[in-house]
């Protein structure tokens, strides 16, 4: 049995290795090249063999029925469980319905998910400071890390649609935002930490449950604003204008079960 120690003295990057490295890169044309090609263009794509694409013959023994049009695209976020959970749901109410195409809106439970998650973490922090926890404790530490994500689960998105139910997606289609969060979030995780920061405070200053209490609500006042900035949610009910086709319908079916 072979048994290898680490090294006694561990090999650094210096100056003239790099050099070596520089100087041997750009001798080689097709370095040049691929450098060129690689700055302006997608490496995966360009790097792609035409010839190995002509090989490839895509037949196969069984076909899956195509279910649940239009395919739908998360985009730059973390909301593939509520995607996940939608394009689930729909397939039945689809065939039920006999309808060709529809979508539930995810930016509608997403909405949802910002202030209840948003809610969560402010009361958390106000139980952990009832109880002692320091501000450099695990348990803080890790809720200030992130305090409000994209990802989540199961029962999160039942809890969100037993509480708030559904919407088409028509009646509240997606926003920048909701397609590309990360801006969202980093505004609603400086506000949290600012928030927090506050409660806590109050809690040390032997502030009454009554006085925590309104100062949560004047803050979860303020995160509805940010979240309604970005979100653009307005509609609290949905009706249905259009006519024509069966599958025309969806919205008045929608409306008829959930509303």
């Amino acid at each position: 049995m072979n048994i290898r120690f680490p090294l006694k003295r561990q090999i650094p990057i210096v100056h003239e290795t790099c050099v070596g490295w520089r100087d041997e890169f750009y001798k080689c044309p097709k370095n040049v090249l691929a450098q060129n090609i690689c700055s302006r263009h997608d490496p995966f794509d360009v790097s792609l063999s035409r010839r190995a694409l002509e090989c490839i013959h895509h037949v196969f023994t069984h076909k899956v029925e195509s279910e649940g049009k239009p395919v739908t695209n998360q985009k730059n976020s973390g909301r593939c469980w509520i995607f996940a959970t939608l394009n689930t749901i729909r397939i039945h109410f689809m065939k039920h319905h006999n309808l060709d195409e529809f979508e539930f809106s995810q930016s509608f439970l997403f909405y949802w998910d910002k202030i209840e998650r948003c809610n969560y973490f402010l009361n958390n922090i106000v139980d952990t400071a009832n109880r002692g926890e320091e501000v450099d404790g695990r348990l803080v530490s890790y809720l200030l890390t992130d305090p409000t994500c994209d990802g989540g689960q199961w029962d999160m998105v039942v809890n969100l649609i037993n509480k708030y139910g559904l919407m088409p997606k028509k009646c509240f289609p997606e926003s920048f935002s909701a397609e590309a969060s990360g801006k969202m979030n980093a505004v609603l995780k400086s506000k949290l930490r600012q928030y927090a920061k506050e409660l806590r405070d109050l809690v040390k200053g032997s502030a009454t449950d009554k006085e925590v209490k309104q100062k949560v609500q004047q803050q979860m006042k303020e995160i509805y604003n940010v979240v309604d900035y970005f979100a653009q949610f307005s509609l609290y009910e949905f009706f249905h204008f259009m006519s024509g086709s069966p599958n025309s319908s969806a919205v008045n079916i929608l409306l008829n079960h959930i509303m």
